[in-house]
């Protein structure tokens, strides 16, 4: 449990109004359905956690606790910029590079890597990402109607954020 719950709570935090899940979204609302967004997600946190698992060897556990940190900290940041734009246009494409480039799969690579189990973490990130992504896809109504995304989006970017420096000063020895 102590991989499948961090990932599912970060990735759902730092995923939440991201560029891959309104990417997958608009693929959703155009008829493309469930099934590709879904094997694009599960692939992509495979990958990252066997990554992360195979890494991991390799690293001090200072490390590994730093990269961990790190990763929060680089989910948060894209939250504070501004969406205004558009859904993507629904090409697979654009879906894979936006779901690798998101926050989420680099939070699954740091924490199997730093607890050994890429399962849990891949699971849990899983989770988290669809989390984020059935609401919005299930909705007649973009999401930004329904619920305020730009509070949402800064108050977990801050979240993320304080606990991302926490954890690096704290794998630094700096607290």
């Amino acid at each position: 449990m102590e991989a499948l719950v961090p990932a599912f709570i970060a990735v759902f935090l730092a995923e939440f109004g991201g560029v891959a899940q309104r990417s997958a979204a608009a693929r959703m609302a155009a008829g493309l359905g469930l099934v590709l967004p879904f094997l694009l997600l599960l692939g992509t946190m495979i990958f990252a956690a066997v990554g992360g698992y195979l890494v991991a060897p390799y690293m001090p556990i200072q490390a590994r606790t730093l990269l961990v940190g790190l990763s929060l900290v680089a989910g948060a940041l894209p939250l504070f910029v501004p969406s205004h734009r558009k859904p993507a246009r629904p090409e697979l494409g654009r879906f894979a590079m936006a779901m690798f480039g998101a926050g989420g799969p680099f939070i699954v690579f740091a924490l199997a890597a730093q607890t050994g189990m890429p399962l849990l973490a891949g699971l849990g990130g899983l989770l988290g990402s669809l989390a984020v992504l059935l609401p919005q896809s299930l909705s007649d109504k973009p999401l930004r109607q329904i619920i305020p995304l730009g509070t949402i989006r800064r108050a977990s970017g801050g979240v993320l954020l304080l606990i991302g420096f926490w954890i690096s000063l704290k794998a630094l020895g700096l607290i």
